[in-house]
């Protein structure tokens, strides 16, 4: 470009004027072209409808349609591969016809305009509606954890959560490349609903908190601290029959019991640590019923392996546990420890050609796990949740 052409170029932005514009590209042309076709078939079955309302007769689209296809096809072939996209006049037609239908019945009255609250996700910018949800959840999100809710007809998250492998809670290192150096794992984070459960943040599951560390069980609160139970127990009736892990085993031979007397068990109540969870879920504790024992890795993953006595989160052992945590206090948070275990759902394996008589206990005093024979009480801590 010589001097003169630029000279000029530069002047003329100077003083405000505008350059040539470029010409429009073929896509560009299709592209108009086409959205001038839709909206004269649109106008064109908007005043067929109109004829019919005023003759009392359906309306006669069919002008507008021949009219329609004809055109939209002369575009397709005149600019060709050039058009963003090919040989869509039928489906073109059809969501403008369905569109322009909406639009007569609301006028006519047989319709009503889609709007937020109406239980269906039918107005422009809903990703939800009341109770629908268009089969989104927490997991389609990319938080694979919660319940997806739906407020004001936008997604609500809040009780959704990320899931995370956690670390095991170790941050002093005592040499080169050991776990407090590495750091692996998300980081211990737990939340207190403030109705008697807690949430680990990092899996998503539900634990239920305990209260009344004080040494001594309380058969009136299924989740004293002190309580233990048994994994199974035996028949009143007939102990030959066999292991039972509620009532219902045993009929009418009696309740299920645990067959061995234990200190621990004889100051709680003599339930199965199955028939406990099974109360817990009669009565909806916290709102819920699908309560759980946990297996012996869930158990594992609320240790915290960087403390001791005990070897968990003041989450679940609050600076408040005592002996005067005994009124349910929602903020309360105690744990059993010193030797004392939490029996897992896990069997073990090595037991299972005699019966599988022992399961997998988590004892929080240092967080180490061993089998404990299912006769024997031991603590109980139910969650909810997970994947």
């Amino acid at each position: 470009m010589n001097r003169i052409a630029i000279a000029c170029i530069v002047a003329a932005l100077a003083s405000g004027v505008a350059l040539p514009a470029e010409a429009a590209s073929d896509a560009e042309k299709c592209v108009a072209a086409q959205n001038t076709i839709a909206r004269t078939y649109q106008q064109c079955r908007a005043i067929a409808e109109a004829g019919g309302i005023l003759k009392s007769s359906p309306p006669d689209f069919a002008k507008c349609t021949a009219t329609f296809t004809k055109k939209w096809t002369k575009a397709e072939a005149k600019f060709g591969a050039a058009c963003p996209v090919s040989g869509t006049a039928a489906s073109m037609q059809q969501m403008i016809d369905g569109q322009t239908s909406a639009v007569a019945a609301l006028i006519a009255g047989t319709d009503t305009i889609p709007v937020c609250g109406d239980g269906k996700i039918n107005a422009p910018g809903e990703q939800c509606d009341g109770a629908s949800l268009g089969g989104a959840t927490c997991a389609s999100l990319g938080m694979p954890a919660g319940i997806l809710a739906c407020t004001n007809c936008v997604f609500d998250t809040q009780a959704c959560s990320n899931l995370a492998f956690p670390s095991t809670g170790v941050t002093t290192s005592y040499v080169m490349n050991d776990d407090g150096a590495q750091g692996a794992g998300a980081s211990l984070a737990y939340t207190n609903n403030g109705d008697g459960t807690i949430t680990d943040d990092r899996t998503g599951l539900m634990w239920s908190m305990q209260i009344g560390h004080d040494g001594v069980g309380d058969p009136q609160g299924a989740l004293d601290a002190d309580n233990c139970h048994p994994w199974w127990g035996l028949c009143y009736g007939d102990p030959n029959l066999g292991n039972c892990t509620v009532d219902a085993d045993c009929g009418a031979l009696g309740p299920c019991a645990p067959g061995i007397s234990y200190a621990c068990q004889d100051t709680s109540p003599r339930l199965t640590a199955l028939q406990l969870v099974a109360i817990l879920n009669q009565i909806r504790f916290a709102g819920h019923d699908d309560w759980r024992l946990p297996n012996a890795k869930e158990l594992q993953s609320i240790i915290d392996f960087g403390r001791t006595e005990p070897a968990i989160d003041p989450a679940f052992y609050g600076a408040d546990c005592g002996p005067t945590c005994l009124t349910g206090d929602p903020a309360c948070s105690c744990t059993a420890f010193s030797g004392e275990g939490y029996w897992s759902s896990t069997t073990v394996s090595a037991t299972v050609a005699q019966g599988g008589g022992a399961a997998y206990v988590v004892e929080f005093n240092d967080g180490i796990i061993l089998p404990g024979h299912k006769l024997a009480p031991y603590h109980v801590r139910v969650v909810r949740g997970g994947q």
